[in-house]
């Protein structure tokens, strides 16, 4: 259940990355980052 919750909304801000990927590539890759840490962190304290 979480997994599908953290793999819909990855999709989804991915999508919206793609929108603006050209003019703020580093800062998305940054905040990419930042969410993959925090999803991974959710994922061990929900396990």
């Amino acid at each position: 259940m979480l997994l599908i919750a953290v793999a819909s909304s990855f999709r989804f801000g991915f999508q919206i990355a793609k929108q603006t990927a050209l003019p703020l590539a580093p800062f998305w890759l940054l905040r990419h980052r930042c969410f993959f840490s925090f999803a991974l962190k959710l994922f061990f304290i929900s396990y």
